[in-house]
């Protein structure tokens, strides 16, 4: 833990710059505050827009605080190599291409076809969960084929080199109070558990066996999602654009973190930018996501597990 705390003191001592950060922070909290009093995400970019319309839209609107960060980074440090080079642009076009891509190619939708009922409906909404091993993980491959030849050994910190796991284990044994303590909020008891949404207890009631199977199924399904968010915005935003900006990746990461989240709770997506934070620099000193991976994951099924207590316990 020593490691890691020292880690994030010598980035502060070697980035801090206190109106960068400053405008980071108002940046966020303005954003977050009109999304969420307005319903912006949902009813303006997901709602009532064709698959293929969403998809540019979730694109642009992912890109939109990348570029805006990475402005104010071009402001405070000066870091501009980054704007005439079309190479920069290629980038971040097709990498933003990639975080909408979900809104409009759902690869497993021809498997649950022929179902009907309560089968269609957990089906569905599990394999939701799971697209983003296609329709993430498959373009990243394709990027880094184009783009990446001379570093094969790293894609994106998903190397399997040796990770130490303590400072893991520590942060999640901190995050087992803090997401008990959150799961008192309204807006996250309003979400969670998701599993409760998948009509699974009621297809084991129907089908006649274990509730624990469809519980099963549909949380690995949920984890693998956490996977992708890892590789993207860890992986990608930070470690791929590291030629671009130096250290100031994280940065410029971590509002389009905080703006995956604008379709989950508010407090989720306040405490995201922390996360996002301290996970890219992380990323970014290791050159390897897998201990933010397994982190994210058991902070999904721990928000999953507090919200089936604060069910069984109203």
């Amino acid at each position: 833990m020593k490691a890691l705390i020292r880690q994030l003191i010598d980035f502060q001592k070697a980035n801090f710059h206190p109106g960068l950060y400053l405008s980071l922070v108002l940046f966020i909290g303005v954003s977050v505050g009109f999304n969420f009093s307005l319903g912006f995400y949902d009813d303006y970019i997901i709602k009532g827009h064709s698959p293929a319309l969403r998809w540019l839209l979730v694109a642009a609107f992912n890109m939109f605080p990348f570029v805006v960060a990475a402005l104010l980074v071009y402001y405070f440090k000066g870091e501009k190599s980054w704007v005439k080079d079309t190479g920069f642009w290629l980038r971040a076009a097709l990498v933003f291409a990639v975080s909408g891509l979900s809104q409009y190619w759902k690869p497993f939708d021809g498997l649950v076809a022929g179902l009907n009922g309560n089968e269609y409906y957990f089906a569905s909404y599990t394999f939701r969960k799971a697209d983003s091993l296609v329709n993430v993980l498959l373009p990243v491959v394709i990027l880094y084929l184009l783009f990446e030849k001379e570093k094969y050994k790293l894609f994106y910190g998903l190397r399997s080199t040796h990770w130490d796991w303590k400072p893991y284990a520590l942060m999640f044994m901190g995050m087992v109070v803090v997401i008990g303590l959150a799961s008192f909020f309204q807006d996250l008891q309003a979400y969670y558990p998701r599993y409760m949404r998948t009509k699974g207890p009621e297809l084991a009631t129907e089908l006649g066996i274990s509730q624990w199977w469809p519980l099963l199924i549909y949380e690995i399904a949920y984890g693998s999602d956490f996977v992708s968010v890892e590789l993207f915005y860890r992986g990608l935003l930070v470690l791929a654009f590291y030629r671009y900006f130096g250290n100031y990746a994280v940065l410029v990461m971590v509002p389009s973190y905080v703006f995956l989240h604008f379709g989950k709770p508010m407090t989720e997506a306040i405490s995201s930018a922390i996360g996002g934070y301290v996970l890219g620099i992380i990323s970014l000193n290791s050159r390897n996501i897998w201990g933010g991976v397994v982190l994210h994951v058991g902070v999904a099924w721990l928000m999953e597990f507090y919200g089936w207590l604060q069910l069984v316990f109203k």
